[in-house]
């Protein structure tokens, strides 16, 4: 079972697929298949804030030293408001309404 999960990447996902074709070697259940969809949706849901938080924890450490101090304050609050946001957006309620969506 496990090398089933191993061998599959995210952009080609066809669980369906995967259990039709392992069905007589592996034996996957149809259990195991519906716990791998519910995995990879909430993978896929939780990416957009991750993404968008660790974007702005890389941007405010690159930040460059020839902007003026204001200019500096105002990217840094920008960046960290965007920051908090992504955060958000990790919440298992922001996932769900994601979904729904």
């Amino acid at each position: 079972m496990k090398e089933i999960f191993k061998a599959i990447s995210f952009k080609d996902f066809q669980p369906v697929e995967i259990y039709k074709k392992t069905r007589g070697r592996f034996g996957m259940r149809f259990v195991d298949l519906v716990n791998r969809i519910f995995r990879h949706n909430d993978i896929v849901a939780g990416r957009p804030g991750q993404q968008l938080a660790s974007g702005a924890r890389a941007r405010i450490q690159g930040m460059t030293s020839f902007l003026s101090a204001e200019e500096k304050r105002k990217e840094e609050e920008m960046l960290r408001k965007i920051k908090e946001h992504g955060l958000k957006l990790c919440t298992k309620e922001k996932q769900e309404e994601m979904i729904k969506a």
